[in-house]
């Protein structure tokens, strides 16, 4: 026997846990890019195009 059949056991739970880290990672991720795109348009909402600026 060696040392590594000691450690020979499932890994179930630790893959649904990756993958629901992912996932919440995922979103958590896109709602910050989101809030991000967001404050930054209503920032510059009132600013001109640069094409019609520069006529």
């Amino acid at each position: 026997m060696t040392a590594h059949d000691d450690h020979n056991h499932s890994h179930g739970s630790d893959t649904k846990a990756a993958f629901l880290g992912l996932i919440i990672g995922a979103i958590v991720i896109f709602a910050i890019l989101r809030t991000i795109v967001a404050l930054t348009h209503e920032h510059y909402v009132h600013e001109q195009p640069a094409a019609t600026a520069t006529k």
